[in-house]
């Protein structure tokens, strides 16, 4: 039998079972399954006595416990754990009634140190269910291990099989929805998580099978706090949509992460029109010059789209496509179209891409009409005042508008003949009803588009001659003057004769 206050109270005396044993003479073992009456503390003794006579008995010395026990299933040994994991469960079962326990771990077997729960809270004493799920600790290591321990009684505890703990690697930047272009420079970035012992290599991954390619063969894991980065200069002529980026510990390979997939593109950026050019309508009898557009293309794109939008991006119109192929400068001479605009640009695209994913847009510039005064007057042209059929002809290239036609005064100023619709493309003409009175050998024509559009600058004429036109009345044909007679001679005459 056995008791935990020295065999005083009958209720704290057990029998052992079997209760009695046959005994012979020198000395003798029992085989005592241990009952479930933990104690923490050194109070159990044993007391032997004859079954024939209760005077003849003997009482151990020293006092003993009685203590429970654990088995760990989980983690079983072997296994990888990856620094802050949050899901990983450590399993166990009792023998003997033991309420709570604590959870450690340790990198060595020596020194030990209390385990967070899966909540960041310790793991410490918890209700003893035989599970618990917890957070990995920053404890790199091959020889870690993880301890179940008696809230109750430190020197009842249960140690796991080793196991490895790594640190982790994620890529932040680049993300799925990023998109690069060939030769920027851009700065990749990774949250190491755990204290990682090496520098890590960078690479990306460019379409081909196992094709991962070095971006640098080390580089510090982290620069500020736990985060780490790289700045990627002059990215390589890749044009896809599952490019990669990857980062690896140089001392091993296995602790590494890949960003998600995302898209490189060609780069376009345009030469010519820049901000504030002006290109005149094109017309193949009045105006015949063409403007560039030139454009750099830094990728491999094949084809590009070349548009022109007359309202600062509102509405594109195509011009045509290109093909460009290598990187390089490439250009068109433009035929600019009918309508003129302040608030023109155009837009190259890698035709194969939505134009949002690869694009270069010009700065602002303006397209603009013209007239000109052709065929008449011209400077050899002599005009007299009050002719009804002298006509202005002018030419008109673009949507400009009405003009207004005037003729230049005698002090410089100019006045109004006629405000007219116009026809583009064309010869315009207007026929004068009469002829100012501005008597000079410097007169002038001009057409003076609508300045509230202001689509196409004023146009002057040549130099002309306008004269008056003076016509005799008397003597007329047929008239018979005589010698000595005195004869009223009449005559008229046209403009201001000083």
């Amino acid at each position: 039998e056995y008791s935990n206050d020295g065999f005083i109270l009958p209720a704290n005396i057990w029998n052992m079972t079997p209760v009695s044993t046959t005994n012979v003479v020198g000395a003798n073992t029992y085989a005592w399954l241990v009952e479930n009456r933990i104690s923490s503390v050194e109070i159990y003794k044993i007391r032997i006595t004859d079954s024939s006579d209760a005077t003849v008995s003997a009482t151990t010395n020293s006092s003993f416990k009685i203590r429970g026990d654990f088995n760990i299933t989980s983690p079983v040994g072997g296994e990888t754990w990856l620094v802050g994991e949050n899901n990983r469960v450590v399993t166990w079962t009792t023998t003997g009634t033991i309420n709570n326990v604590n959870l450690q771990y340790s990198k060595d077997g020596i020194s030990w140190f209390i385990l967070k729960k899966s909540d960041g809270s310790d793991a410490f004493g918890l209700v003893n269910d035989g599970n618990e799920m917890i957070t990995v600790p920053d404890a790199i290591t091959s020889t870690f291990r993880v301890r179940v321990l008696d809230s109750n009684d430190s020197t009842v505890s249960k140690d796991s099989n080793q196991l490895t703990v790594k640190g982790r690697l994620t890529v932040n930047v680049p993300a799925s929805s990023d998109l690069w272009k060939v030769g920027e420079n851009r700065v990749i970035t990774w949250t190491a998580t755990g204290s990682i012992p090496a520098n890590v290599k960078l690479e990306y991954w460019n379409g081909g099978t196992s094709q991962w390619i070095e971006i640098i063969a080390s580089t510090p894991v982290t620069t500020t706090g736990n985060q780490g980065s790289y700045l990627w200069n002059n990215l390589p002529n890749l044009i896809r949509d599952d490019v990669k980026v990857k980062v690896t510990q140089v001392n091993d390979p296995a602790v590494n992460d890949e960003s998600d997939s995302f898209k490189m593109r060609g780069q376009l950026a345009i030469n010519n029109p820049t901000a504030g050019n002006i290109y005149y309508v094109y017309n193949a009898t009045y105006q015949t010059q063409t403007y560039p557009i030139t454009y750099t293309v830094t990728g491999s794109i094949g084809t590009v789209k070349i548009e022109y939008s007359l309202d600062s991006g509102g509405i594109w119109t195509l011009i045509q496509t290109q093909a460009a192929g290598a990187p390089g400068v490439y250009g068109i001479n433009w035929s600019v179209p009918i309508t003129p605009s302040k608030t023109c640009l155009v837009r190259i695209s890698d035709n194969a891409y939505p134009v949002s994913e690869s694009n270069g847009v010009s700065g602002q510039f303006e397209i603009r009409g013209q007239v000109n005064v052709v065929i008449s007057p011209v400077s050899t042209d002599i005009w007299s005042v009050g002719e009804t059929n002298r006509t202005i002809y002018y030419s008109v290239v673009g949507n400009i508008g009405n003009v207004t036609l005037q003729y230049k005064k005698l002090d410089g100023s100019w006045g109004d003949i006629t405000t007219m619709a116009t026809n583009p493309g064309a010869l315009n003409n207007y026929t004068w009803p009469s002829v100012a009175d501005v008597i000079t050998t410097t007169a002038q024509v001009r057409v003076k588009p609508d300045a509230v559009l202001d689509r196409a600058d004023p146009a002057e004429s040549q130099s002309f001659t306008i004269r008056s036109k003076i016509t005799t009345g008397s003597p007329k044909t047929g008239d018979i003057l005589q010698v000595g007679e005195s004869w009223l001679i009449t005559y008229t005459y046209t403009g201001t004769i000083s």
